[in-house]
């Protein structure tokens, strides 16, 4: 199964959708994620949530289950990377390759995050320190300070660099047997943490970080070299049968700890299956063409729509006045980037 570009615009469009919403309405008041570590109560207020009719159950959904697109983009990074660099007759050089996508990460990263502190600084007084400034632009913040991470999304551009440095080190070119060893001990890692420890800060440092996501990494990689493997025409083909059972066991998996690490790779199968085959959808093709300007400017818009769900403005349309924002700014946005990119 080769992802096609117009295939690969619907999922991101469905992606960014699901990460604009999930970081407007993941709030106090609502149902918390589950992202870096399982915790019971989360689940336990979820299901309290759903268990009866209302109509913040979609606001809910969003909140606890919209970080689940961000596991499709780390997706699409290892798929990315093994198509465009392992095809016949490519080369890849160190230098050249870390550089072009550090400053292609940094474009896009560092104007949206002096835009963020300005609107930050502004509404909520907030000044980083000189260290944080530092490491946040240069995508090294990831290791000193999970937890001070601000915009939180921007956690993100360290974990990308990062994949891309695994890539070149261990996974370029290399046998079946590496990509299957780092997968098995990657989520064994993952799951002693989710069981044991999973309010530890050495378990919440390794999920800020890219080791407890290379599973979902890998299987980009794979997916890219295996494109005609039987068993993805297969799923294909089947698509719609298949797509409502792996929605209960994304689900299942979600809120269940003993095996709550499949439960981004489930969801990464589940949007293949949804955005697959030769439907098109203008909407989120549109959408997923811009998505990663709406991923570094919704935090922006974010800082003021939040307030106004606080002060109990009604939510559909702050999330809807706030969506739309987001499209237009990243659209300007991106057209911005892009020239700064194609000048290099």
């Amino acid at each position: 199964m080769k992802i096609t570009q117009e295939m690969s615009l619907r999922m991101r469009g469905v992606a960014i959708i699901l990460i604009c919403l999930h970081n407007l309405l993941h709030l106090d008041s609502y149902v918390m994620e589950c992202e870096f570590a399982f915790m019971d109560y989360r689940v336990h207020r979820l299901t309290r949530c759903f268990s009866f009719t209302s109509g913040t159950s979609v606001e809910f959904f969003f909140s606890f289950f919209g970080w689940y697109g961000v596991p499709l983009f780390m997706f699409m990074s290892g798929y990315g990377l093994a198509t465009k660099y392992e095809r016949p007759g490519v080369g890849l050089q160190v230098w050249p390759f870390l550089k072009r996508h550090f400053v292609k990460l940094w474009l896009l990263m560092a104007p949206a995050y002096l835009l963020f502190l300005v609107a930050e600084g502004w509404m909520n007084d907030y000044t980083p320190d000189i260290p944080t400034l530092i490491s946040q632009l240069t995508l090294t913040h990831n290791f000193w300070d999970a937890e001070g991470i601000r915009p939180g999304v921007y956690w993100y551009f360290g974990l990308t660099m990062q994949f891309y440095i695994w890539y070149l080190l261990f996974y370029y070119l290399r046998s079946e047997k590496v990509l299957w060893t780092a997968f098995a001990v990657t989520l064994a890692v993952g799951e002693y943490f989710a069981l044991s420890a999973p309010d530890s800060p050495t378990h919440f440092l390794l999920r800020h970080n890219s080791l407890l996501w290379l599973p979902v990494f890998l299987m980009g990689i794979w997916m890219s070299r295996h494109a005609d493997h039987q068993l993805l025409r297969w799923m294909m083909r089947f698509r719609w049968v298949l797509a409502p059972v792996v929605t209960l066991l994304w689900v299942y998996t979600s809120v269940h700890v003993s095996i709550w690490v499949l439960s981004p790779l489930l969801a990464v199968i589940l949007l293949l299956l949804l955005c697959g085959g030769n439907g098109r959808s203008r909407l989120f093709g549109y959408i997923g063409g811009i998505s990663a300007g709406v991923f570094v400017c919704h935090p922006i818009l974010r800082v003021f729509a939040r307030p106004l769900i606080q002060q109990g403005y009604d939510k559909f349309w702050v999330c809807l006045v706030y969506t739309m924002a987001c499209l237009f700014m990243a659209a300007l946005y991106m057209r911005f980037v892009n020239r700064k990119l194609m000048s290099r």
